[in-house]
């Protein structure tokens, strides 16, 4: 008992249930929103695991996650640096086979017109962008680390492609919604540690420089996607039932839900496409109502609040920089994914953080979860 207190203390106890909490969530509701596709009750063991797969797959992917995070845990990320060198190799590797749109690789699921998936055996996926987030994160940071001391021209323009290659990768594999995370990510460890106002207002200006270039280079519906939340006015009204029909399916989810919900595993609840991924906040919504919205908002504040913690009490440089991108990670995920839901945001495909079912997301959080553990275990002063 003495070594599980000193195990739970040294890699935060509470930081562990808050994440774990949000993973079992996530899996009640997903088993609910198979009983809802398919209500019918399954007649046998094989029928069950196809009925509640998604579900399944879920628990699979929490069970191995956090697994994973406690494993990195007790790591030392300061001797992890071959490590993460050879983990990002791979990873980017596997990133630039689904360009090759060929057998199982570069697979774009529905019509999304994201090649972003690899094909694997028995039905399942793997979208090696979401466990590149953390790769990002560790060889970024490794990368501030190396140049801290000057603010030369020459290693400024390396940060800057070290932060574009991976955004303009996604952005030709068709994910945009990644895109815009990986940039904002790094962005914010970029200027936490380059703090000077110059480069406040350098960042402001290439933004607005940005803006009517970005405009050019999106697709047809990815910028009515945006009129039609920011400006309707602007879309007929055939374009707009049509590209906010997905919305006002999760608007209308929410409002039935009311403050207490419908209540879980009912097989009457609204249709919404993706209600299992990138609208699980509406599912929610509508079984659990506002209390569940309410306890979903706290754990996942509770994982920001302490992410936060943990970066601004390290003493070690690395440490600082990977706790600011993996809070700007889920917080930029959260923030945009609940906004589509509540119809304040265009829909880009972003799932909710330790909730949207897929084991590529869930495993990619459990990832820099696990990253934040090693940080708040081994960050110790030195010289900077």
């Amino acid at each position: 008992m003495a070594k599980l207190k000193a195990f739970l203390r040294d890699t935060d106890g509470f930081y562990l249930l808050l994440i774990a909490a949000c993973s079992l969530l996530s899996v009640t509701l997903l088993l609910s929103w198979c009983n809802s596709v398919s209500p019918a009750p399954a007649p046998g063991f094989w029928e069950f695991l196809v009925k509640y797969r998604v579900a399944l797959i879920q628990l699979l992917a929490v069970a191995a996650g956090l697994s994973c995070a406690l494993i990195i845990s007790r790591m030392d990320y300061h001797r992890m640096t071959p490590l993460w060198i050879t983990y990002t190799a791979a990873i980017w590797l596997l990133v630039l086979l689904t360009f090759l749109r060929a057998g199982p690789f570069g697979v774009s699921p529905g019509d999304t017109g994201a090649y972003c998936w690899i094909r694997l055996p028995f039905g399942l996926a793997l979208q090696p962008t979401e466990l590149a987030k953390s790769s990002f994160i560790l060889t970024f940071s490794l990368h501030l680390y190396a140049v801290r001391h000057t603010d030369a021209p020459l290693a400024v323009a390396g940060l800057i492609a070290h932060l574009l290659t991976p955004v303009v990768l996604i952005h030709l594999q068709g994910d945009d919604g990644t895109a815009l995370i990986f940039f904002v990510t790094g962005l914010a460890m970029f200027l936490s540690v380059k703090h000077k106002l110059r480069y406040f207002i350098g960042t402001a200006a290439a933004a607005l420089a940005a803006v009517p270039i970005v405009w050019q280079l999106m697709a047809g519906y990815q910028r009515a996607r945006i009129l039609a939340v920011f400006a309707p006015g602007r879309l007929d009204s055939l374009t707009l039932e049509s590209i906010l029909y997905q919305q006002n399916q999760g608007l209308a989810a929410i409002k039935a839900g009311g403050l207490f919900g419908l209540g879980l595993f009912k097989p009457d609840t609204t249709y919404i496409p993706a209600a299992n991924n990138d609208f699980i906040f509406s599912h929610l919504a509508e079984v659990m109502g506002l209390a569940g919205c309410a306890i979903l908002i706290l754990l996942l504040a509770g994982i920001l609040y302490k992410t936060l913690s943990i970066g601004i009490r390290s003493h070690d440089f690395r440490g600082r920089t990977i706790a600011v991108g993996v809070f700007t990670l889920f917080l930029a995920e959260a923030v945009i994914n609940i906004g589509m839901n509540l119809e304040l945001m265009p829909v880009i495909g972003l799932p909710l953080p330790f909730f949207s079912s897929g084991g590529s997301s869930l495993m990619g959080a459990f990832l820099c979860a696990g990253f934040i553990l090693s940080v708040k275990r081994n960050s110790f002063s030195e010289k900077l």
